[in-house]
């Protein structure tokens, strides 16, 4: 199972396992269509998209994946940058995770923003 708690890494919160993940399994992040599209100019015409994109979107050509509802996220939109990351993604978008090595319960999981999008940045402060 997946719980959100603060984060040891970052400000805010993050993903953690309260069971082992043995290295290889695949780490259910996202609930079905969670996620859609939005053009540059819709998220700069939506304030909540607007104040948000930075945060919980990632950046692809044309625009951002954003969660489908900002009030019912799944856990996978709250998971950490390590450049060391315990997870990642085994498909062009991002959506599908596996463990890159044995996780331990109690663990955060991180991932790689820069494995997201080919056009995701990765902020300069993040560990």
């Amino acid at each position: 199972m997946l719980v959100l708690k603060p984060s040891i890494l970052a400000s805010g919160v993050g993903v953690f396992t309260t069971a082992a993940i043995a290295r290889g399994a695949h780490v259910r992040l996202w609930q079905n269509e969670d996620s859609r599209f939005v053009t540059d100019a819709e998220a700069e015409a939506d304030p909540e998209i607007r104040e948000a994109r930075d945060v919980h979107c990632v950046v692809v050509e044309g625009g951002y994946v954003c969660p489908l509802d900002f009030h019912r996220m799944s856990v996978g939109w709250y998971m950490n940058h390590s450049s060391r990351p315990n997870i990642a993604s085994s498909d062009a978008l991002g959506w599908e995770f596996y463990a890159t090595r044995d996780i331990a319960a109690g663990e955060e999981l991180l991932c790689d923003y820069g494995g997201l999008s080919p056009l995701e940045t990765v902020p300069p402060d993040y560990k």
